[in-house]
């Protein structure tokens, strides 16, 4: 297992990961899986680029195994201080 910095051209991975936690349990995230299955590939692409472009405000770590991502791991700057958020699926999407 590798984990890396997210960059853009890693959305699809991102995406990957990220559906199919919602899939899983909708409630255990921010957001569902209906409302993030109807963003864009360019929403997606454009969720990254914030991550490569302002890397003290929101940064994602994506966990590889070889080619496949199986799991993901978020900090986000917010107001009233840094979300972090996290989730593991070793053996889900595998």
């Amino acid at each position: 297992m590798n984990i890396i910095s997210a960059q853009e051209n890693d959305w699809e991975k991102y995406k990957l990961i990220r559906l199919e936690s919602l899939r899983q349990d909708s409630s255990a995230f921010g957001s569902s899986f209906g409302e993030a299955s109807e963003r864009t590939d360019k929403q997606w692409r454009d969720q990254l680029k914030e991550n490569v472009e302002k890397p003290h405000e929101h940064k994602l770590l994506l966990a590889m195994q070889g080619d496949a991502p199986i799991g993901c791991v978020g900090s986000f700057r917010r107001k009233d201080g840094v979300w972090i958020g996290g989730l593991g699926l070793a053996g889900i999407i595998l």
